[in-house]
């Protein structure tokens, strides 16, 4: 299935772009601003996700013009742990696209989803012989258990969004709105 996003000036897109967002001041306060858990990968699903929750839309402007250099860091070192900025982001979008579930959705079978989605993860590399990924695979589960006190303080305040729009229902209105 092929997804085109119309490029017309305020049309309704489901993400804003974390490398290209703005936001008034008072709705970022409102929604809690960036997750300082994060790193690099998935934050703009988070946000935009906190946005909608909040009842605000994330709309597109098409003569905006933005320089981002996607990857330009991957194969560089990170000199405190002799290692390469491409496996810690590797290991991080893992934990945070379970960390995305994990603070927003609220169904129990729904809550289960992250470890479904980590064990294919590691499933899938252990079938194909990709040791050097799942040991990174591994260490992203690791890093998601170690982030989980901080998802369930993200839980307890938002308690009330999450109830009102759970983030299992952005996901449902959007496959919505695609299926006209």
């Amino acid at each position: 299935m092929s997804l085109q996003v119309p490029l017309e000036t305020g049309a309704k897109v489901p993400l804003g772009c974390a490398g290209a967002v703005m936001l008034h001041r008072n709705v970022y306060t409102e929604i809690g601003s960036w997750d300082t858990t994060f790193f690099l990968d998935y934050e703009d699903g988070d946000i935009s996700m906190r946005l909608w929750q909040h009842g605000w839309e994330c709309r597109i402007e098409p003569n905006a013009l933005v320089y981002h250099a996607v990857g330009a860091s991957n194969h560089k070192t990170i000199n405190k742990v002799h290692s390469s900025v491409g496996r810690k982001r590797y290991v991080w979008a893992i934990s945070n696209k379970l960390a995305v579930i994990l603070k927003t959705f609220t169904e129990f079978r729904m809550v289960l989803y992250p470890l479904l989605l980590w064990g294919h993860h590691v499933l899938g590399d252990l079938i194909k012989c990709r040791f050097e990924n799942l040991a990174l695979d591994v260490a992203a589960g690791w890093l998601t258990l170690r982030r989980a006190p901080s998802f369930y303080r993200y839980r307890i305040t938002h308690r009330d969004s999450n109830r009102s729009r759970p983030g299992q229902d952005f996901f449902k209105a959007w496959a919505s709105q695609l299926d006209q």
